[in-house]
């Protein structure tokens, strides 16, 4: 007979190791099978998180209220709390606070926890999840010390629970310092550093050799949190789960069946909803509270408890990590304070950058030449030509790629600093691509001297593998083989400030698009440094040197654009870009997936940014025999372009990676006619866009707002995702369905808006309206007391539906 044991309630699932193994040995007196049930019962509820694990907070410190400058950190003895308030602000309102009596720092042991599946595609494997790690859960706070009204150090230990049988693995005890402190210069933000070390020699299996630093603090059950850098599927991120590592953002990211398909092929390379080239480890609260991670280390935002939040750092190198609260009465204001004291922000750009299509061509000197002549023709504004194949080109299974070694292909272009300079008597710049990639073949017109991966090698400025060889990696195929430069080490960043200042800046380009940056494995070997730090880091690295690269060359008003970096880069990159959508509408990895990138990007200081109008990565060979291909047609091409000439601070169109099978602006006149229109659109918006700029380097405003930074009290706001405010007296929504020539807007309480095309009044009154957009007159109003420069925008634009523009407005494609 088999006797039945059932463990307590509270027990099930909860993944308290301890607990339920002294449940295991009070069985110990029943039969064989008994007990044995009890070991199946033991794994079923070791398979819940560990984070589920309670913790303790003890202390026989009294109350306590230190000033640290403009801020007060307060201990509540009573509930076990510790609180961090601005000085002499509103007592009850807490920046931040910890859980009552519950440990707001622990420690545990894990597997490593990400993993480089696909070349660039980077997983975090969840290893910290896993049940059984040791992990420290009881805390105490034994000293507090303070430094005068400048610092306070705070001192204890972090341990293990008491348990009855040994653990599966040891749980080393640490001691641990938190020092709050302010930095001269930086108003609003108050930072505090916690440093760990161990008590005694660790104990701890050699299988788990990552090091984790769990930060968990109290949040409301309805605070939202956005945020995060670019996030490509979602805004409000209550409920989810954040990983911080720079990766490639994958192909389809969770659209099925294609993302599985891929994944069949090469493991990773679908990505997921969180994959991204770009998150920042910052958030704001629709409280307005703020915290971020001052660190490049990877680490994970866990939001997915009610009322608690959860940060996990890799302490692995170091043991210390530096986090920072931002004080700020609205969420415009913690912005400001954050861009002024971490992240830096972005100056104004150009006026020629804005003043007009930067037209996306390639093909040789000849083709870009021909289809430019097409565009001017048929009265497209054009104020520069991005020409990314200026090196050469390489064809495969994934497409067109440019050939990554950095000099002019003579073959493809002839006389190319001619063409760039005959350009320029025009008016019209050239903008080129450059990445910190290199490839060991050459291109028909490229001699051995002008081998750049030769010359690296040589000189051992590569990064190099786990076993010490040139690290050799692919992109998109595995016949895209390339080296990388090593940037930790001062004589290959030395080297690509000078390449870059004299090849690709040379003959008198303006700028260029600044590639990749996520691909460093983190067991890899390189100069100086920690590759598990430079990870994060490392397309930051490379936005300095181009920057430098810039500077040196003495290019007058220069323009470059990333689409990756860290918390820093906007104090350095001129302009992001969201990087390569598949050409789709979707909300995943579409268009509509830009616009969500774009909006939660702006919160974390990149207030200037742009995504590629029609998007990039076509799929078409196989996959389209199958219904199960993607390519660019007419329809999503112009409403594309409508979006961005609404929402980016400059207008730029990309050919995509299969630039024959996409449709393309030059097309044909109906083509040519929806491009010149939307470049219209973004020149009636030119000299508002400007004042924003400014607005943007003086405040760190984003120019495209989601609706929360203005309308933080209104709970609607926070599940949009498709509308969006140009600055504070636009409001805008693209059309992000196929087939259709209408939209619906939100209008929060508290304004009134003009309808741009027809003068339609609407009063903000928490309703959503149903408004026409056929091709040509996208949804766009404008504030009723807006200021001077918007009111003359929307002149501009309303001047757009005299004339033979007209006719393009009504009209509506069909594919």
């Amino acid at each position: 007979m088999l006797d039945l044991v059932v463990l307590p309630q509270h027990l099930r699932g909860c993944g308290d190791l301890f607990s339920i193994l002294d449940q295991v040995k009070r069985a110990a007196e029943m039969s064989v099978k008994s007990v044995i049930l009890c070991v199946t019962v033991l794994s079923l509820a070791l398979s819940a998180p560990a984070r589920s694990t309670k913790s303790s907070l003890t202390s026989s410190i009294p109350n306590f209220r230190h000033r640290v400058d403009g801020f007060e950190v307060v201990w509540d003895a009573s509930t076990a709390v510790l609180s961090l308030h601005v000085a002499e602000g509103d007592a009850a309102l807490a920046l931040w606070a910890t859980i009552p009596a519950t440990a707001f720092l622990s420690m545990h042991r894990s597997k490593p926890d990400v993993r480089m599946e696909a070349a660039g595609n980077f997983r975090d494997q969840k290893q910290w999840q896993k049940s059984g790690n040791p992990k420290t859960t009881a805390q105490t706070l034994d000293s507090v010390t303070p430094f005068g009204n400048t610092s306070l150090l705070l001192s204890g230990t972090l341990k293990p629970a008491p348990h009855i049988l040994p653990p599966i693995h040891s749980t080393p005890k640490y001691a641990y310092n938190v020092t709050f402190f302010t930095v001269p210069m930086e108003s609003g933000t108050l930072r505090f550093n916690v440093s760990v070390q161990p008590l005694g020699a660790s104990t701890a299996s050699s299988s788990l050799d990552s090091e984790f630093l769990e930060l968990t603090y109290a949040c409301d059950a309805d605070e939202q949190f956005l945020g995060f850098g670019e996030q490509y599927t979602f805004i409000n991120h209550k409920g989810r789960r954040i990983p911080i590592v720079n990766a490639e953002q994958g192909i389809g990211r969770g659209l099925e069946p294609l993302t599985d398909i891929l994944n069949t092929f090469a493991a990773g390379v679908g990505g997921d909803r969180y994959t991204t080239y770009l998150p920042i480890p910052h958030y704001i609260s629709s409280r307005s509270r703020s915290l971020f991670l001052d660190s490049t280390a990877f680490a994970v935002f866990d939001l997915t408890a009610a009322t608690a939040v959860q940060v996990q750092v890799d302490t692995t190198v170091g043991r210390q990590v530096a986090f920072g609260v931002v004080a700020g009465r609205t969420p415009l204001e913690v912005i400001e304070k954050y861009t002024g004291a971490v992240s830096g922000r972005m100056k104004p750009l150009p006026r020629w950058a804005t003043g007009g299509l930067i037209v996306g061509l390639e093909g040789g000197r000849a083709v870009v030449e021909a289809n430019l002549e097409k565009l001017l023709n048929a009265s497209v504004p054009i104020s520069a030509v991005w020409i990314q194949d200026w090196s050469g080109i390489t064809t495969n299974g994934f497409g067109t790629r440019v050939y990554w070694n950095w000099a002019a292909d003579e073959a493809q272009y002839p006389g190319w600093a001619d063409m760039v300079q005959s350009l320029a008597k025009r008016g019209i710049q050239t903008l080129i691509y450059t990445n910190p990639f290199f490839c060991p073949t050459l291109t028909p017109t490229c001699n051995a001297s002008c081998n750049q991966f030769t010359e690296l090698k040589d000189r051992d400025l590569l990064v190099r593998d786990s076993k010490g060889d040139i690290l050799m990696e692919h992109s998109g195929t595995a016949d895209m083989q390339f080296g990388m430069l090593d940037v930790s080490n001062p004589e290959a960043a030395e080297w690509m400030v000078d390449m870059v200042s004299t090849s690709v800046l040379g003959a008198g380009v303006k700028g260029f698009m600044a590639d990749f940056g996520e691909y460093l494995p983190y067991d890899s070997k390189i100069k100086t440094g920690n590759p598990q730090l430079l990870h994060n880091r490392y397309p930051h690295l490379m936005a300095e040197i181009y920057q430098r690269a810039a500077v040196k060359a003495g290019t007058a008003e220069p323009l470059w654009f990333v689409r990756s970096g860290s918390q820093r880069t906007p104090g350095v990159a001129p302009l992001f870009w969201m990087g390569d959508q598949l050409v789709s509408w979707d909300t995943l990895d579409g268009m509509a997936s830009a616009l969500t990138a774009q909006l939660s990007a702006g919160l974390s200081g990149m207030a200037l940014s742009h995504s590629d109008a029609g998007g990039f990565t076509m799929i078409h060979d196989g996959l389209d025999k199958l219904k199960l291909g993607y390519t660019r047609t007419p329809e999503l091409l112009a409403r594309w372009v409508e979006m961005c000439a609404m929402s980016d601070p400059i207008l730029r169109t990309h050919p995509g990676n299969q630039p024959t099978k996409n449709a393309q602006v030059y097309d044909d006149d109906r083509s040519m006619a929806h491009v010149a229109r939307g470049a219209r659109i973004h020149l009636a918006l030119q000299d508002y866009r400007e004042t924003l700029m400014e607005e943007a380097y003086n405040t760190g405003a984003p120019l495209v707002r989601h609706l929360f930074l203005h309308y933080q009290e209104d709970l609607m706001v926070y599940q949009l995702q498709g509308q969006f405010m140009l600055g504070r007296d636009f409001m805008m929504a693209p059309v992000l369905k196929k087939g259709k020539a209408s939209v619906e807007l939100y209008f929060p309480f508290g304004d009134t808006w003009i309808h741009v095309w027809s003068d339609r009044v609407v009063v903000g009154n928490g309703t959503t309206v149903l408004v026409q957009a056929p091709i040509g007159q996208p949804a766009i109003f404008y504030r009723q007391n807006c200021s001077q420069s918007a009111l003359q925008a929307a002149k501009n634009l309303q001047s757009l539906i005299e004339g033979s523009d007209l006719s393009l407005a009504n009209e509506e494609v069909r594919d």
